[in-house]
């Protein structure tokens, strides 16, 4: 269970990253 719920946060963590990348890359080319 523990990995599971490690795995549950580190895959937010990744899609927050990821998506504030994004919106970063998106406003530089604005």
């Amino acid at each position: 269970m523990q990995k599971y719920d490690i795995a549950i946060i580190g895959g937010g963590i990744l899609g927050t990253t990821i998506s504030y990348w994004l919106s970063t890359l998106y406003d530089l080319k604005i």
